[in-house]
């Protein structure tokens, strides 16, 4: 039996910091990841001027929403994605929460993130890390907002 780590296309991974290397142009990583880039950024057609530019070059908002993309986009099982949204302009996580509700059709989508509104528009099931506990959310608003993280 092969180790779930060493099974090809079963899991890519967004870590919180950056991922690609400053250096790498993004028609590149996509190249890395078996992609088409202009098919993985098609929902963001002002991105396609930027394929041939260094990862380094962008803002850090545009570097997480290319990153974000191309897992995506990938050919695997599941996407783990920390904090997806971070530094994305509002415009464009409205795009990525629509590319994503489209994605997790075809494969499982595990998130985490501060930004919980975004989170709990995508989540089948929200499990919440408050204490140094992990719970289940049966009703994720009322949970979140009994223990003091949303008003509404």
């Amino acid at each position: 039996m092969v180790p779930a780590y060493r099974q090809p296309g079963l899991l890519n991974y967004l870590p919180q910091t950056p991922l690609l290397p400053p250096q790498l142009k993004l028609a590149a990583a996509a190249q890395l990841l078996g992609l088409d880039a202009a098919a993985a950024l098609r929902d963001f057609p002002e991105l396609l001027a930027q394929l041939n530019q260094p990862a380094g070059e962008l803002s850090g908002g545009t570097a997480r929403l290319v990153e974000v993309l191309l897992l995506l986009h990938a050919n695997t099982q599941f996407t783990l994605l920390d904090e997806p949204f971070t530094g994305v302009m509002p415009v464009h996580t409205e795009v990525l929460t629509e590319v994503m509700r489209r994605v997790k059709r075809r494969k499982g989508l595990l998130l985490t993130d501060h930004r919980y509104e975004e989170v709990l528009a995508l989540c089948d099931v929200v499990y919440l890390l408050h204490d140094g506990r992990l719970e289940l959310l049966a009703n994720p608003r009322e949970g979140l907002r009994n223990r003091g993280y949303s008003s509404g």
